[in-house]
């Protein structure tokens, strides 16, 4: 279930970056993966911060990624940054923010 929160003294904000014409969105949420793909070309930066605003980076070329380190009922935050050649910082996309389900254990009857 994709639920819109924000992580504490931070607005959540859905709007891409200033003129950027990166979009990005969720395509799939699981306790264990979250899959997110992009609009644009080039080559990208992955950002993911979780609720104590721990960030973690992957950097990546294509338009689509599967998270599959994250922790169930967790909330994490994504956006996506375009390089501009190795290391500089081009446009930015919106940023969503996710909950990753619990594990449910079946009852044993």
């Amino acid at each position: 279930m994709v639920r819109p929160v924000g992580r504490i003294g931070r607005p959540l904000s859905f709007a891409a970056g200033e003129g950027s014409d990166i979009l990005l969105t969720v395509t799939g949420v699981t306790s264990g993966a979250v899959t997110l793909s992009w609009s644009g070309t080039g080559t990208f930066r992955l950002y993911r911060a979780d609720i104590a605003n721990n960030e973690t980076t992957v950097g990546i070329t294509g338009n689509s990624y599967t998270d599959s380190t994250v922790l169930p009922n967790t909330v994490y935050e994504y956006r996506v940054i375009r390089l501009d050649g190795s290391v500089e910082v081009g446009s930015e996309s919106n940023r969503v923010a996710i909950t990753t389900p619990a594990v449910v254990i079946p009852d044993p009857d």
